[in-house]
């Protein structure tokens, strides 16, 4: 839950952050804010694909401990907001917990994709 809150804030009050705290222009902090949210939650879905796999192929438990440790990772990168960071300590902090975060999200899909996409995929492949 603390990760879900962590991505809300992000998305919702980082650029506002931005610009108060660093004096940047909406547009500036708009984009610096949401590049660098989505840059590292896709590399992070990456990896967070290939080690889920690696785990699922362990077992369903070792699967599902990449996920926790996933938020457990992400969770300490929030408590830099407790200080006055600079732009690079946050945009560090902000890309590391979108990284982190990330590595459960391959396991976020519906039941009826997950269902679906099953069914059609050889059994091998629907790990």
């Amino acid at each position: 839950m603390l990760a879900g809150v962590g991505v809300w804030v992000f998305l919702n009050w980082l650029p506002l952050y931005f610009r108060a705290a660093y004096n940047m222009t909406l547009g500036a902090a708009g984009f610096a804010g949401t590049f660098m949210l989505q840059i590292s939650t896709v590399i992070g879905i990456v990896v967070g694909g290939w080690l889920s796999d690696r785990a699922a192929a362990k077992g369903a438990k070792e699967r599902m401990l990449v996920q926790g440790l996933s938020y457990l990772a992400a969770a300490p990168f929030l408590l830099l907001f407790l200080t006055r960071p600079g732009f690079t300590t946050v945009a560090i902090a902000v890309s590391a917990f979108s990284f982190s975060a990330a590595w459960a999200r391959p396991m976020k899909i519906p039941s009826s994709a997950r269902s679906s996409r099953c069914n059609s995929a050889p059994p091998r492949s629907a790990s």
